[in-house]
């Protein structure tokens, strides 16, 4: 085969990938990412999520790690940044103005990702507390400014055992990786913080932590959903790190990839055409992104619209269902 045949078969097969991701653009184009800072759990989706899309089309992500969604969303909502991902209940409280500031009534789903990550109290492995009653006069971290959230998380578990912030010792912080980094100094006995975030594994080789059981119970459910976020679940740990064995009760919820009403539709294409086609590559990735699958993209439960380039993409996909649109309907735009 002669080296000019060779050259033009390359050309045409390079035509082609770009053709499934992201032809839209005749140059590589960059976008930012935005997310929790590195160490929560919104930074290692997000890089896993950054490292498939930039391998995977002409659109190069970068991870940017904010203090919290409280410094991140304000961007993304006034189109600033395209592209962010966080938990469903942070977009929800955003959305709505619970507990927050923020005008962010652009923001629009893109991709829901199944509750893989379990939530809960952390404390020390050698710690006399052992259920969530016990924290009791304890000191908690709390407060989170710039992630509302985690005190909502926290506060809502505390009063299903019969406590509020008044019945602990509670430090302030700013967001979840301070809480967790309080635990490591010693500043507190308890941070509330996810399962499998790089800072938790972190902690564990630092000083020996563990997860404190939040028993499923039915009144305790009742309580969480009406304290914190409607789409709270119970989530049994099915892995076995040594800090939440297998078995644990925990709770978690739907997590988003999300942008706003300004965010480029072409895109948001390409991202989602890359997350659909390449889904078992964004699994392999990291534990925390084991919730990324296909099924699971459109939510039957959103609590933020979906943005009209995923509806259509989605629809190509033959996955947007008369449930889904009744429910996208259900949200106030």
């Amino acid at each position: 085969m002669s080296a000019s045949i060779k050259h033009r078969i390359l050309a045409a097969s390079a035509a082609a990938a770009l053709a499934v991701f992201g032809s839209a653009y005749a140059q590589n184009r960059v976008e930012i990412l935005a997310g929790d800072a590195a160490g929560g759990l919104s930074h290692a989706i997000n890089s896993g999520i950054a490292k498939v899309v930039s391998q995977n089309s002409n659109v190069t992500l970068r991870v940017r790690g904010y203090s919290g969604p409280e410094a991140f969303l304000p961007e993304v909502d006034e189109g600033k940044v395209q592209l962010a991902s966080h938990f469903s209940a942070t977009a929800w409280l955003a959305y709505n103005q619970i507990d927050s500031k923020l005008k962010t009534r652009n923001i629009r789903l893109l991709r829901a990702a199944r509750p893989a990550t379990p939530l809960g109290f952390m404390v020390r492995k050698d710690s006399p507390i052992k259920t969530v009653a016990d924290l009791k006069g304890k000191r908690v971290a709390g407060g989170y400014g710039g992630h509302p959230i985690m005190k909502r998380l926290a506060g809502g578990v505390l009063a299903a055992y019969g406590l509020n912030w008044g019945d602990v010792q509670m430090v302030p912080v700013t967001a979840a990786g301070d809480g967790a980094q309080a635990l490591i100094d010693g500043r507190v006995d308890a941070a509330w913080f996810a399962v499998f975030a790089p800072l938790t594994r972190e902690a564990h080789s630092k000083i020996g932590i563990r997860f404190l059981p939040i028993e499923p119970t039915p009144e305790h459910i009742r309580i969480e959903r009406e304290r914190i976020f409607p789409g709270v679940m119970s989530l049994t740990m099915r892995g076995n790190p040594p800090w939440a064995p297998k078995g644990t009760p925990l709770i978690s919820y739907e997590y988003y990839v999300f942008g706003s009403t300004k965010t480029d539709p072409k895109l948001i294409n390409t991202l989602l055409e890359v997350l659909w086609a390449k889904s078992n590559e964004v699994r392999k990735v990291s534990p925390v992104l084991g919730g990324f699958v296909n099924e699971a993209a459109v939510s039957v439960h959103p609590v933020i619209p979906y943005h009209p380039a995923a509806i259509e993409f989605y629809k190509s996909k033959g996955v947007w269902t008369a449930e889904a649109e009744k429910a996208n309907a259900a949200v106030p735009q």
